[in-house]
């Protein structure tokens, strides 16, 4: 059975500067140690997820305590969605880090 949510699926709501599970805006709650990162959580009371923006409503980045969240668990995945899940990460990453042009 495919999992409720992909990795996939919470990595886009992460680059769109969202709450990885619920899809809500991330709030800034505080600045980074160097003053240049935002730290944004998620506003629902019960959710803990935290990260980092760069810019406000942008994209954002786990903190290691939630990096789990975007991480693929094969062993509840057929091949075939294991696959699917691999090629949609993939992309999402060549989106997200683009080759460098000459």
């Amino acid at each position: 059975m495919a999992a409720k949510q992909s990795a996939a699926d919470r990595l886009k709501r992460l680059d769109e500067g969202r709450c990885p599970i619920h899809g809500l805006d991330m709030t800034q709650v505080g600045l980074a140690n160097d003053g240049r990162l935002f730290i944004v959580a998620c506003p629902r009371k019960d959710c803990s997820v935290q990260a980092t923006e760069a810019r406000p409503f942008g994209e954002a980045t786990l903190l290691p305590a939630f990096s789990h969240l975007i991480e693929i668990d094969e062993s509840r995945l057929t091949h075939e969605e294991q696959r699917a899940e691999r090629i949609a990460l993939a992309a999402n990453v060549r989106a997200r880090f683009p080759k460098p042009t000459s």
